[in-house]
């Protein structure tokens, strides 16, 4: 077990590694080579955790998902049931409301573009956003649950209007952040669940 978490932490280090390549140099420059020398590894032995570019690149946006779920874990809401205060804070998640969601916003908008022209990109963004749906979904199921939205919200409707709401945000939180404040999205955010009573 534990040769398995070694195994995994130096995967992670290498696709946070990936991550900084991608900031500073741009996707297209995520090369195994360059990501190796970022993690202070040989080619040889990043190829030992990632075969190809291709397997390091998909782990890298696996990654972004991952970091996500775990700060929703860790954070151990639901505790005494659901409560709209726990559902805006999984909400939040989706949001770069701070350095680290910020970061991982700006490396998913790097393989957002790269999507267009890339399938095994392609596929794994969709794949991942289908994930994010889900979990909004359930977001949505448990507001009307707690009576907090109307029990005849057409939940399929719904679930894309708050991603959309979630991803604008994010993006204009990115490129506009004097505009797009925490405070700001945090208000927006809590309008538009009052919009569904």
């Amino acid at each position: 077990m534990e040769k398995i978490n070694k195994f995994e932490a130096q995967r992670e280090k290498i696709a946070q590694a990936t991550w900084a390549v991608i900031l500073r140099d741009g996707l297209e420059n995520a090369s195994v080579r360059n990501v190796a020398q970022e993690a202070n590894l040989s080619v040889g032995s990043l190829r030992h955790y990632f075969s190809t570019q291709s397997d390091l690149l998909i782990y890298s946006m696996e990654l972004i998902q991952k970091k996500t779920d775990e700060r929703i874990e860790a954070m151990r809401l639901f505790g005494n049931g659901p409560s709209t205060e726990d559902i805006l804070e999984v909400l939040r998640q989706f949001l770069p409301l701070d350095a680290e969601r910020k970061l991982e916003m700006e490396v998913w908008l790097s393989f957002s573009s790269k999507a267009l022209a890339d399938e095994a990109i392609r596929a794994k963004c969709q794949e991942l956003l289908e994930n994010s749906y889900q979990r909004l979904r359930t977001m949505l199921e448990l507001l009307i649950f707690l009576k907090e939205a109307r029990g005849d919200l057409d939940i399929d409707v719904e679930v894309v209007r708050l991603y959309g709401l979630l991803e604008g945000m994010s993006y204009h939180c990115i490129m506009l952040p004097d505009k797009f404040t925490p405070e700001i999205i945090n208000h927006v955010l809590h309008e538009h669940l009052q919009t569904l009573k």
